[in-house]
């Protein structure tokens, strides 16, 4: 299925979450590419983790930046694959099968872009693998200082139909410094991004 946003058209594949039906993933990057565009220094070094169609990859990479993106869907990845080159993106996104942080070969980025699942449970499919993990944000919290370089961030994007409170209180029993950088109302649903950074850098900066 052939689909479209304003900034770029997208192959969706059956098994891989809709960017246009669900907005989350285009709302976290044009938020980064926005951050991306602001920046002094360049080219920003970008992971997205979950990319699913690409979208925060190809929004970010049209801002600039250069993209690992990876998911654990391998048709997810295939998808990704088929977008960065449908937008002629190929050069900026590398895209990669693996569950979060898995292979990155202590790679570090200046920006990690994560859109979680919605739900705690377990996949029945790879498509549910968008809606629900068991220990996904335990995980990414667990994982996600080794991937930053040094004043590096990440933007994390939740909604209130979700597990969002969950994750915000498990980021922060964990000392991550969490603030919130936007937000927007669908309707009944409230859809936030959160600039996550970790605690050792709350601390160098006191």
């Amino acid at each position: 299925m052939l689909e479209r946003i304003p900034e770029a058209a997208f192959v969706v594949l059956p098994d891989v979450f809709n960017p246009v039906l669900f907005r989350i993933g285009p709302f976290l990057g044009r938020a980064a590419a926005k951050l991306i565009a602001s920046a002094a220094s360049a080219p920003i070094r970008v992971l997205d983790v979950g990319t699913g169609s690409g979208v925060c990859a190809v929004l970010t990479a049209q801002a600039g930046a250069a993209l690992v993106a990876i998911d654990v869907n391998p048709e997810a990845v295939r998808c990704a694959k088929i977008n960065a080159l449908l937008n002629g993106l190929e050069e900026r996104i590398e895209v990669r099968l693996g569950n979060l942080f898995e292979g990155l070969d202590a790679e570090r980025f200046d920006l990690v872009l994560f859109s979680p699942p919605f739900y705690i449970g377990r996949p029945q499919d790879w498509l549910d693998h968008a809606w629900r993990s068991e220990d996904v944000f335990e995980r990414f919290a667990e994982g996600l200082p080794a991937v930053l370089k040094q004043d590096g961030q990440a933007l994390i994007a939740l909604s209130t139909d979700g597990a969002c409170q969950y994750f915000l209180n498990l980021l922060r029993q964990r000392r991550f410094e969490v603030s919130l950088h936007q937000q927007e109302h669908w309707g009944n649903e409230m859809a936030s991004i959160y600039s996550v950074r970790p605690p050792e850098q709350k601390t160098a900066r006191r």
